[in-house]
Parts: C-alpha cells; sequence; structure tokens
C-alpha cells in the first residue's frame, strides 16, 4: 500500500454502495488509521469504497443526498482504521537513501539528431468530405422526452434500482440486535495493530557511532542512519503515554493549591468530564462558583504550574468529543512538543541503549509527528556509490 500525502482533505472520498458520499465521521476514521504516519497539516490521498446494506443507510438528511446517516457507524468507524492500520503495517520500512544514486539521466542524441534539410512536417489542412448515414436522419433516432421520468426519493420507493423507506428507526432496531463484531472488538477502544509487525522487521542494529546528530548502526552488512532527535520523541512519546495509560497515575502534592477559572460553557464542559480527567490523573474539585481546585497533579506532567494545568485542561476540551486513547495520544503529542529535544554527544553506552529503545517502541520508524527516524543504505547501495 501506497502513501501519498496532499495538503487538504478534499482528496478523501468515500464511495457508498458505488455512490459519492460525505461522512465526517469516517473520514476522520480514515486519518486516525495513518496514525503518526502523517505530516502535521498533511492528509491522505484515498479512495475507499463500501458496500453496505441499504437498510442500513439513511440518506434523507440533506437535499443533495451526498450526508447520510449510517447505523452501526461507530463499529464501521473502528473497521477502517484497523484495516488501513493492517495494510500500511504490513508495507512498512526504513527509508532506503540513494536510490538510483549513480544512475545518470542521459539525453537521448537520437532525440537529437536529425537532417535540418528534410521536409518539416506539413501542417496544413487538407480537406475531407463525409456524408451523414441515412439512418442517422431518420426521426426515430430523435430523443423523445416523453421517455424520460423524474424520479423523486422523497416518497417511499422500491423497485430493482431504488430502495426509499421510511422505517428507519425500526430497522436501526432491528439491526441493532444483530452485531457482526465480537463483544470484546465493540467493548475495546481503537487501537492499531501494526507495532509488534514493526518491531518484527526491525533488524538487530549494532551501533557503530555518531556524527552531529544521527547516529551509524549496522545489521546484515547494510548500513542504517538513526535521526537522534526524532527517536528521542519517539521514546519520550511512549513514555508519557504509558505513564497515562497506568491504572494508578502516582500523584505529587502541591505545594499551592492551583485554582482555575473558567466560562460557564467551560465550567459545564469540565464539570461533565470529571471522571476523564480522574482517569488522567488529575483531580479536579468544585471551588465554588465556576472554579475548581487542582492539589494535585500527575507524575507525567513535569513543572506543574497554573499556565500549563490550563493549557492540558483547553486541549482536553478540544478534543471532548473524542475517545480517551485519542485524549492520551494528542496530550502526549503536545508535551513532547513543548520539550524542544536537542541534539547531544552520547557515549556507547548510550548510544546502545538508545537503538535498543528503539526497536522496542510502538513505531521505530516515524516519531509521533510523522518525520523519519531511520534511512537505510544497503550494501548494493554502497557498491554503486563507488562503483565497485
Amino acid at each position: 500500500m501506497q502513501m501519498i500525502l496532499v495538503l487538504l482533505a478534499n482528496f478523501i472520498t468515500l464511495l457508498l454502495n458505488t455512490r459519492y458520499v460525505k461522512n465526517y465521521r469516517l473520514v476522520q476514521a480514515i486519518v486516525d488509521g495513518y496514525g503518526t504516519r502523517l505530516l502535521k497539516g498533511r492528509y491522505p490521498f484515498a479512495i475507499v469504497k463500501i458496500d453496505l446494506d441499504p437498510l442500513l443507510v439513511d440518506v434523507n438528511v440533506h437535499p443533495t443526498k451526498q450526508e447520510v446517516r449510517l447505523s452501526k457507524e461507530s463499529e464501521l468507524a473502528r473497521l477502517i482504521v484497523r484495516t488501513i492500520d493492517q495494510a500500511l503495517g504490513a508495507t512498512e520500512h526504513e527509508i532506503a537513501s540513494f536510490d538510483d544514486a549513480t544512475e545518470s539521466k542521459q539525453t537521448k542524441l537520437d532525440q537529437l539528431e536529425f537532417n535540418l534539410n528534410e521536409a518539416v512536417v506539413d501542417t496544413s489542412r487538407i480537406p475531407v468530405e463525409f456524408s451523414i448515414p441515412n439512418d442517422l436522419t431518420d426521426d426515430s433516432s430523435k430523443v423523445k422526452e416523453d421517455d424520460t421520468t423524474f424520479v423523486s426519493l422523497k416518497h417511499p420507493r422500491q423497485d430493482e434500482h431504488y430502495l426509499v423507506t421510511t422505517t428507519w428507526d425500526a430497522n436501526v432496531q432491528a439491526q441493532t440486535a444483530l452485531s457482526p463484531f465480537s463483544a470484546s472488538s465493540l467493548s475495546s477502544e481503537v487501537t492499531t495493530s501494526s507495532e509488534q509487525i514493526l518491531v518484527n522487521k526491525l533488524p538487530q542494529l549494532q551501533c557503530l557511532g555518531q556524527m552531529h546528530e544521527y547516529l551509524l548502526a549496522t545489521a546484515d552488512n547494510d548500513l542504517y542512519i538513526v535521526d537522534q532527535v526524532a527517536a528521542d520523541n519517539r521514546l519520550a512519546f511512549d513514555k508519557l503515554l504509558l505513564q497515562m495509560q497506568a491504572e494508578n497515575n502516582y500523584e505529587q502534592t502541591l505545594l499551592d493549591n492551583i485554582i482555575l477559572d473558567f466560562s460557564m460553557i467551560d465550567f459545564l464542559k469540565v464539570q461533565d468530564k470529571l471522571a476523564d480527567f480522574k482517569k488522567l490523573g488529575l483531580n479536579l474539585e468544585e471551588f465554588g462558583g465556576r472554579s475548581f481546585v487542582l492539589q494535585e497533579y500527575p507524575l507525567w506532567l513535569e513543572n506543574c504550574d497554573q499556565i500549563q494545568i490550563k493549557a492540558v485542561i483547553d486541549l482536553i476540551l478540544a478534543h471532548i468529543n473524542a475517545p480517551l486513547d485519542k485524549i492520551r495520544i494528542e496530550l502526549a503529542k503536545k508535551i513532547v512538543a513543548t520539550k524542544h529535544i536537542r541534539r547531544k554527544s552520547l557515549n556507547s553506552l548510550e548510544m546502545v541503549e538508545m537503538l535498543t529503545s528503539l526497536s522496542n517502541s510502538s513505531n521505530p520508524y516515524h516519531d509521533p509527528f510523522g518525520k523519519i527516524i531511520i534511512a537505510k543504505i544497503s550494501e548494493n547501495d554502497l557498491r554503486k556509490l563507488f562503483q565497485k
């Protein structure tokens, strides 16, 4: 499966039963399937064809019939995320460098060698005579307007071409009892399954040394170049995510309580999501009016202050309808981005430890922002480079 990235989300096309439709949740599921393989501000070029029972589709949402309402929409989104992730995970690999490095693009001389004395191409127009066949002039070939009929999708209709029903709610209740998914998949969050595939495909790297912000390693007579900054971002992201996913988020008591004031709308949103905040280790308590007080903070949140706490809460409110796992990922990415990790000189033990930790990470080929971590120069590429 080849990835083509564009700057706009307009290149994602959904075909539902061979008909173009719009559905924001399914488009978001396609983007979520790419995960951290997408750079910030980039979207995939994708055409997704979905065959679905017409009884599960309600087209009477918008006059243009492009926006549809689906039964079991969340299960379909879950299936799309996993399918795309598995397809990309099966083809994931390190970036090969110096492809065709020694191949020079030579101009074909036979395209330039021509006889100038030869006659140039004659561009004069030659009149062509043609006649209209008699069978095309027959009146029977004319379009009869009486044969065309207008089909309205606003009224119930069922024939070999159309199925428009007014029993949408009854169909939904009947289909809810049926489930093509297992009970475990319905209760679990949308997670990727390609991490183990990526780990198994990464060979055991033997460290050679460091050059500026890059680590040099070898495996199977091939040369690997590792971006130290991107690798640190990946390791820091995985560490934060594991701390957030822990059942017991160990907390540190604040010397001075932090009082947070909100607008009425944000206050109600926070009040409605207090259980999710507690799962993240943020125990907010009402402090009268439209305020909350924070007496402890989780260990994954370093250098806790009012500005950082408010930024974390604002990010959670921005993804208020997203699953908790999605909020954890966005939080981890935000915190890693604010750390501004820079390159540093490593000794031999630190370099070996970084390569070992990278091989055990969730995605050793891309950092959480979609940037490349590992580039590979094969033995064959080196031979071509030195013309051997």
